[in-house]
């Protein structure tokens, strides 16, 4: 009697431990787990070969116009389902979706960039010049006088003048405008306006420069307009942010990606996590 007494209480011990057990596994919060999968592009596992292993977040180059897989999972290694919110925050995607994971269960996401010349580019800033003058035909008639150079240069046939007599002091450029082939009275009936536009496009940085220049006569004045606009763009580093957290909680804090900063943000927290690289397009 004494053993059958024993034997059930040692199997009414085994269940009371495995019921514990039971409980507190499934008691255990929702824990988000995220990270990068093996066959997505992004971050550039290689890039660590190219930049040394010194860096532990290397940039990470995209070129305009390549297709990129960028995956990553969620897996939720706590004991409870939980309603989770994804947040995706760059310039090449922006994602925001709620969805549910199951105790253990994990979901994977997959996106195809493809950087845009575009999303390459940053404006910088704008640099605009202009010059306007009024000159009074009769008291400064010896503009349709002939005008003689001191110094030249001769390149084949080209004759090119590298010091003649402006018109106004400091304003060369309206010095090539005396060489137009066009009179003061051809000028009071239709201006004349010149445009030129350029482009100086290197592998981070562009500058675009537009000139304008209109040349009129009205009265007893000719009139000298222009306008010089420079207008430069870079290449910055960007920074992919991913975040997941449970919906009724706070989104993680995600470091900013401030001046040469080139670390990307990596972090899991109990109901949150987040992770993210730097790139920047070539």
């Amino acid at each position: 009697m004494d053993k059958k007494i024993a034997a059930a209480l040692f199997a009414a011990f085994i269940l009371v431990a495995a019921l514990g057990a039971f409980i507190v596994l499934t008691q255990r919060p929702a824990r988000a787990r995220l990270y990068f999968s093996l066959e997505s592009d992004l971050p550039d596992p290689s890039a660590h070969l190219r930049h040394g292993f010194a860096d532990a977040n290397p940039r990470n180059v995209l070129e305009v116009g390549e297709t990129y897989t960028l995956m990553f999972t969620v897996l939720n290694e706590g004991g409870q389902s939980a309603d989770y919110r994804l947040i995706v925050d760059s310039g090449l995607l922006s994602k925001d979706e709620i969805f549910r994971l199951d105790p253990e269960a994990e979901k994977t996401f997959s996106f195809e960039l493809i950087p845009a010349e575009s999303d390459k580019w940053e404006f910088v800033g704008r640099d605009t010049q202009t010059r306007f003058q009024v000159i009074d035909l009769v008291e400064d008639s010896f503009i349709a006088d002939r005008i003689s150079f001191d110094k030249s240069i001769v390149v084949g046939d080209l004759l090119t003048a590298y010091v003649y007599a402006p018109v106004i002091s400091g304003m060369p450029v309206f010095g090539d405008v005396l060489n137009l082939n066009v009179t003061l009275d051809e000028l009071r009936e239709k201006p004349y306006v010149q445009r030129s536009v350029s482009k100086d496009n290197e592998t981070y940085s562009m500058t675009e420069s537009e000139n304008w220049l209109e040349l009129s006569v009205s009265d007893d004045a000719l009139i000298y307009n222009y306008i010089s606009t420079r207008t430069t763009f870079t290449s910055p580093d960007q920074l992919m942010r991913i975040a997941v957290h449970k919906i009724d909680e706070p989104p993680p804090s995600m470091r900013p990606l401030g001046d040469n900063t080139t670390l990307s943000y990596s972090a899991t927290g109990i109901e949150s996590a987040s992770i993210g690289f730097v790139y920047r397009i070539r």
